[in-house]
């Protein structure tokens, strides 16, 4: 599966189940069960935004995109904020790990770990679903 495939399906499943108010997501996918996901995947100015929608960001949507604009900016204020993870096996269900960027980013404090595996993402996962 590819990111534009998860994106796709993820932003279907936001779009009917999601009644948390606003929030900012990352999408990450791992492609087999025994991998874990790297902290380093997510870019530190990704972790950096997150953590902004907790608190408040401003974001100008580009005008470089193909597609019409449903407006020019927003602001999030005291938003969730999430790193969506896939964990991937080819020909089976796909399960999701929705986790909050607070206790993703404490997680990573205490841990002496430098990766994510599924057990884990489980155990701190704010919502797990099935796509």
């Amino acid at each position: 599966m590819k990111e534009k495939d998860f994106q796709g399906s993820f932003n279907h499943w936001l779009a009917r189940h999601w009644h948390n108010g606003s929030a900012a997501f990352e999408l990450k996918i791992v492609k087999h069960p025994d991998k874990s996901l790297p902290f380093s995947a997510i870019a530190d100015h990704q972790y950096k935004g997150l953590e902004l929608a907790t608190k408040r960001i401003v974001w100008k949507i580009p005008d470089t995109d193909l597609r019409q604009k449903p407006f020019d900016c927003f602001i999030l204020q005291e938003a969730g904020a999430y790193v969506v993870v896939l964990w991937h096996i080819p020909r089976k269900q796909n399960l999701v790990t929705i986790l909050d960027i607070k206790e993703l980013n404490l997680y990573r404090a205490v841990s002496s770990k430098k990766s994510l595996n599924q057990k884990d993402a489980e155990t701190l996962a704010s919502y797990i679903i099935e796509l």
